[in-house]
């Protein structure tokens, strides 16, 4: 089998001229795997001469199928529309797989003939010829390149600087400040939060056949006697301290919300004589 060539073509106005011209819609059954948006070259001509008065570049003719890309070659025609090709060439390799070994890239190119055929015994085919202003043809396996400049003047046309993309600087984020209040409680006494739940525990004793007034009324009975309740309620009659009820009044807030510039959160520890979450120690 012969080797392969694909074409990828670009023009100043259409953009992407061989974008689907190897898919089924485009060729039918001749669609090309991988290859979609390449144009598929049954042959390719280039010559270059040498004469007294310098080297001349007869440009390059190709030959195609009619496929989507058709009517856009002779639209190219008509807008004297410049346009870079790339030829890639693919062969065989030791391992019997397609690899690509040969690059042609042509810039700065315009179209001076079209022509096509159709036969009975054969496909319908274009023959394309181009005329360019840079050439580069590069060996991609054996690293052999030649390249050329026909036209040092339209340099800067054909190639166009690239500025670098310059991305939108990062927005800091908004500073926000916050004030934090934490209010520490610190009950060193006995009468502190457990040793009263210990305390008022026995005013709710077990239920020995009693009914639910009895219970009620000596409840009762055991607050009022054991001072927890009434005017005279306080931390003297082993009732819960000042600083046990000013940590509960403390202002709190459950969680920091948009807008909120003022925090305060408490702290309840348990001082000398006992240890945190147990009884008495001493």
């Amino acid at each position: 089998m012969g080797d392969i060539i694909y074409l990828k073509i670009v023009g100043e106005r259409q953009r992407m001229i061989s974008e689907g011209c190897s898919s089924e819609p485009s060729v039918g059954n001749r669609y090309q795997t991988g290859h979609e948006n390449e144009i598929f070259v049954f042959s390719l001509q280039a010559l270059v001469s040498s004469t007294v008065d310098g080297v001349n570049h007869h440009g390059i003719r190709f030959c195609k199928p009619i496929d989507k890309s058709s009517p856009l070659f002779t639209q190219a025609i008509n807008n004297n529309e410049r346009c870079s090709l790339d030829f890639s060439f693919y062969r065989i390799n030791r391992w019997g797989r397609w690899e690509k070994y040969y690059h042609i890239e042509v810039r700065g190119a315009g179209i001076t003939a079209y022509s096509m055929h159709s036969r009975t015994e054969g496909i319908p085919e274009e023959f394309i010829t181009i005329h360019y202003d840079y050439i580069r043809s590069t060996h991609l396996i054996a690293n052999t390149e030649y390249s050329v400049l026909l036209t040092p003047e339209n340099y800067n046309r054909l190639f166009p600087v690239t500025l670098p993309v310059v991305e939108p600087p990062d927005i800091p984020a908004k500073k926000r400040e916050i004030v934090l209040t934490i209010g520490i409680f610190f009950d060193g006494t006995g009468n502190n939060l457990l040793n009263t739940n210990l305390r008022m525990q026995k005013c709710n004793p077990d239920n020995y056949g009693l009914d639910v007034r009895t219970l009620t009324e000596f409840n009762q009975r055991c607050i009022k006697k054991a001072g927890f309740d009434g005017v005279e309620a306080g931390s003297y009659l082993n009732y819960y301290t000042n600083i046990y009820w000013l940590n509960k009044l403390y202002h709190k807030e459950p969680e920091l919300k948009d807008g909120i510039k003022n925090i305060q959160r408490d702290i309840y520890i348990e001082g000398i004589g006992t240890e945190n979450n147990k009884a008495d120690s001493l």
